[in-house]
């Protein structure tokens, strides 16, 4: 599919609200249109795609942003990667497509509790689970879901308006160029992986603030893992993938802004339950975020024994920790373990914290965005 550039123009005084990365959370969206007071109408919305796959119902979010842009026409949804990738399986197939569509739907439904095709041919009382079988429900399904496919295939590329450009991943071009864009696969916009890293290597930035998502934005950070937007005044860039539905600290995150102003403020949620802490504790004085993409550790035979855990050295840095069990997997191979830290969160008793996971003797909590230990005591807290 081509990329298509769009435009709009935000009324004076208006308030924007950009959600990126929803990935099958319609629950999740709702919780946050909430947080942020979202007035239909009157506040502009826009979506930055990935709205299907790793979460529980890819089908309900199609559904709500179509809800969404059908009660006004501030709302603008955009596609994403994941969203282009199976509308051109489902719509448009090989017999290359075909294979990364029957193995990826049940690779993502053991992974993530469902995925898209599944969901509507379930929905069909039709089963996806016979290879065989797949032509037959394709045809099916985009022949009972049309409107929601005709929905995905509707969506633009690139949002420009005259002090922002949105767009899923990333922009692989000057801001002149952005019209030439309509002349290449949308794709060279979406499946945009680190895209603050590239402009490092091009020495490129934008006059205009580029707001992105979907490279979660913890694979930024280096010494403490953090889900919170990442607000780039040196590239004019604002990176919103909180990792919701990838990471298991994850989050849904909103940025909102006045576009006249270059002030951008940020609210999140997520399912994780909530704690209260019961002692103080410091923050560590040094720390790693070590993510997918540069997890790659072997364990240390000698290492004293600690209940629970595995002691590990980074490979790339030599930074030795204690990681909580269950964590390590192999691939190919080598060995590689979750997104872990040893960073030590600053906590004051009766500070409310997220709990990502607990071990024998601490908890992986999770704060404002920012992910690290929690040793002190707690109890759990309501919603």
């Amino acid at each position: 599919m081509q990329a298509t550039v769009r435009s709009v123009e935000f009324a004076p005084g208006s308030r924007v609200i950009v959600i990126s990365d929803i990935h099958g959370h319609p629950a999740l969206l709702r919780r946050l249109l909430a947080r942020v007071c979202y007035r239909a109408g009157i506040d502009y919305l826009i979506l930055l795609g990935d709205l299907i796959e790793k979460g529980p119902d890819s089908l309900g979010v199609i559904r709500e942003a179509m809800a969404l842009t059908a009660e006004s026409d501030r709302v603008t949804v955009l596609m994403g990667n994941n969203d282009l990738w199976r509308l051109e399986q489902l719509t448009e197939p090989t017999p290359e497509r075909d294979d990364v569509l029957f193995s990826t739907t049940h690779r993502f439904a053991r992974h993530w509790g469902s995925s898209l095709l599944l969901e509507m041919s379930r929905l069909l009382g039709l089963d996806c689970t016979v290879r065989e079988a797949l032509s037959t429900v394709r045809e099916a399904v985009r022949d009972a879901f049309a409107e929601e496919l005709n929905f995905l295939r509707s969506l633009p590329t690139v949002l420009v308006s005259q002090r922002h450009i949105f767009v899923h991943g990333g922009l692989p071009c000057t801001e002149a160029e952005i019209p030439s864009l309509e002349e290449r696969n949308a794709f060279c916009c979406l499946k945009y992986d680190n895209f603050l890293g590239d402009l490092d290597a091009r020495r490129t930035a934008f006059s205009r603030w580029v707001v992105v998502g979907h490279w979660p934005v913890t694979l930024y950070r280096a010494a403490i893992p953090s889900h919170a937007p990442l607000i780039d005044p040196g590239h004019h860039v604002v990176s919103i993938d909180g990792g919701c539905g990838l990471k298991r600290e994850g989050q849904l995150n909103a940025v909102t802004f006045d576009p006249t102003s270059d002030v951008f403020t940020s609210a999140h949620v997520d399912a994780l339950p909530l704690i209260r802490a019961l002692d103080d504790q410091p923050a560590s004085p040094d720390s790693i975020n070590i993510h997918w993409g540069d997890n790659a550790v072997s364990l240390l035979e000698n290492a004293p024994p600690r209940p629970g855990y595995h002691a590990v050295e980074h490979l790339r840095t030599g930074r030795r920790l204690y990681i909580p069990e269950g964590d390590l997997y192999t691939d190919q191979g080598e060995l590689f373990c979750q997104d872990c830290t040893d960073y030590q969160l600053p906590v004051a008793a009766g500070e409310t914290l997220s709990l990502v996971k607990t071990t024998p003797d601490a908890a992986i909590v999770k704060r404002g965005g920012v992910v690290g230990w929690y040793l002190g005591r707690y109890e759990m807290a309501e919603g």
